[in-house]
């Protein structure tokens, strides 16, 4: 089963800096940045999305996490949160439930 730390690796992240710099790329005025999973092909993207849209459930792709701070500060304040939310999404797209 992949884990956001394996994501994490795949990306080349290493610390939450990198990952913040990363998915800075994708968010803006009225934009969040969203990082999905594709449980046929295992893959992971990056992408960005309108912050008054709807992610598209039927798309096939997981949606693992979406973001839209700007503020570093308060990233790294929620960091931890952040990659509980996201290890708990990717166990629910695998299919696993146990902890």
């Amino acid at each position: 089963m992949k884990t956001f730390n394996d994501i994490l690796q795949e990306l080349g992240v290493h610390s939450p800096d990198e990952f913040y710099e990363l998915m800075k790329e994708h968010w803006g005025n009225n934009v969040d940045a969203i990082l999905t999973y594709d449980p046929k092909s295992e893959k992971i993207e990056l992408g960005s999305i309108y912050s008054s849209d709807r992610y598209n459930l039927d798309c096939g792709k997981d949606l693992i996490l979406r973001l839209n701070m700007p503020d570093k500060e308060y990233f790294n304040y929620i960091w931890h949160e952040i990659y509980y939310v996201a290890e708990l999404e990717l166990k629910r797209a695998q299919g696993g439930n146990n902890e």
